[in-house]
């Protein structure tokens, strides 16, 4: 029943955001806490910005506040420069949206997702990653390599999940995942089937468009275009 009505209310902030973005009339608030990490010049694969960027934090209740931010995918969190370390926001409840150069992200439960398109069936994108350790030597002239899972834990464990830059020879590869928020629930797309299944009123229209189009979901743009043709 927790899990429900956690499930209900998540719902409802992101769907009352999406309001707010369409009329403009978003109010702003504040709140932080503090993360482990030292200030450092070059940005890791892990953080989804090449670097840490200006933008403002929208929370209702205040002003807006301007920050340089970037996104940890290891961490899933936003996190901003302050003196001498990094900082990650927190009371992600009571966020409405984080805006870095015309991106917007909206807060769902602990994450953020990215609004790729607001429109009937609003897109978004959620990024995570993947990060792999240099393999140790195993039997046979072969080498074995610790799962992603117990990597991110080693890193948390050691404070190094926010740092900067990670070891040269961790491996990191950046995941997106896409969503559409539709009749309530989140429907993951990977595929121009699962595309049709969620607009199944437009189930022609949109093999005629791929036929032309040939979307490839490993390009955020192409999504983008798809989607939007979608909800035309």
């Amino acid at each position: 029943m927790k899990k429900l009505s956690e499930r209900l209310l998540l719902i409802f902030n992101v769907s009352r955001i999406l309001r707010n973005l369409a009329t403009g009339s978003i109010i702003l608030l504040f709140s932080i806490y503090s993360a482990s990490g030292q200030k450092a010049n070059v940005v890791s694969p892990h953080y989804l910005l090449p670097e840490f960027t200006k933008g403002n934090v929208f929370i209702k209740g205040g002003k807006p506040k301007e920050l340089k931010l970037n996104y940890n995918m290891i961490t899933e969190e936003m996190i901003f420069e302050y003196p001498g370390k990094y900082l990650a926001l927190t009371n992600i409840e009571t966020i409405d949206t984080v805006s870095i150069m015309g991106r917007k992200f909206i807060p769902s439960g602990k994450v953020f997702l990215e609004l790729l398109v607001n429109s009937r069936v609003p897109l978004f994108a959620k990024y995570t990653c993947t990060v792999t350790p240099p393999g140790k030597p195993s039997g046979y002239g072969g080498t074995s390599q610790t799962s992603s899972i117990t990597v991110i834990d080693q890193l948390f464990s050691k404070g190094r999940a926010y740092e900067m830059e990670l070891p040269a020879d961790y491996t990191v590869v950046p995941n997106t995942e896409y969503l559409l928020l539709k009749n309530g629930n989140f429907i993951r797309i990977y595929n121009i089937k699962q595309v049709i299944k969620a607009f199944p009123d437009k189930g022609s229209q949109i093999k005629e468009y791929n036929k032309k189009s040939k979307t490839d979901f490993k390009k955020q743009d192409e999504v983008i275009s798809l989607i939007s043709f979608c909800n035309k």
